[in-house]
């Protein structure tokens, strides 16, 4: 759903999309033909960029000797290096070692400090999207949610840990995404956010109320969705 959905968004607008490696197609017998091709196609077309980017791919190396991790890497210097303002990426870091990684993250941040700039990731892996994104859209069973912004969503998944009588008093009736208990306390994760008196009686029973980081943020909000 989610590569549909990036196709339809690339075939209604001005984007660049760097498709998944198994997905894309390449112009020319060399990585350097398809780059010449990308010239032609987009003048403004960043090739120092784009090398930081392929790193050490040589441009001789044919396109049908590329491993899966330089398909990839050559899709994503071709979008990345365009001179569009929408770039759509389909699991952009799928196959990248942790350094190659932590560099295309770089990459990303750079390029959104244009504000006019919007990047799409689509990717079923949390960890590729912190530090990176302020809104999801889930996509389960051909079903696209509005856009959920990640701060205003926050709260409403706290978690409650304390003993497991009061937090199970402070939770009956709620709905409960995740419950784990440890001897005589309970941890117990919310899809609804509490009232300023449930806070409130909360913090008088000492039950800690913790919310999401990032990571686990994205996951509650696609577990929400599937509920």
């Amino acid at each position: 759903g989610k590569t549909t959905l990036l196709r339809e968004l690339h075939a209604k607008g001005d984007a660049s999309i760097a498709p998944s490696a198994a997905d894309a197609t390449f112009a020319g017998h060399t990585v350097g033909d398809h780059l010449a091709c990308a010239h032609l196609a987009r003048p403004e077309f960043d090739d120092e960029l784009a090398s930081r980017i392929l790193g050490d791919t040589p441009r001789s190396a044919r396109v049908s000797a590329l491993s899966a991790g330089q398909r990839r890497l050559l899709t994503l210097a071709t979008a990345l290096a365009s001179d569009k303002q929408t770039l759509l990426l389909d699991e952009p870091l799928d196959g990248l070692d942790i350094s190659t990684r932590d560099k295309l993250r770089d990459v990303f941040i750079e390029l959104l400090e244009d504000p006019a700039r919007t990047i799409v990731i689509a990717t079923h892996r949390a960890e590729d999207l912190v530090g990176l994104i302020d809104h999801v859209i889930t996509v389960q069973d051909a079903e696209v949610s509005e856009p959920i912004e990640l701060e205003s969503a926050r709260e409403d998944f706290p978690t409650l840990t304390g003993p497991v009588t009061v937090v199970d008093e402070l939770t009956a009736g709620k709905k409960v995404l995740n419950r784990r208990t440890l001897g005589g306390s309970a941890a117990v994760t919310l899809a609804e956010r509490l009232s300023s008196s449930e806070s409130v009686r909360a913090n008088a029973e000492k039950v800690e109320i913790a919310t999401a980081d990032d990571h686990a943020l994205i996951n509650l909000l696609s577990a929400s969705e599937r509920n």
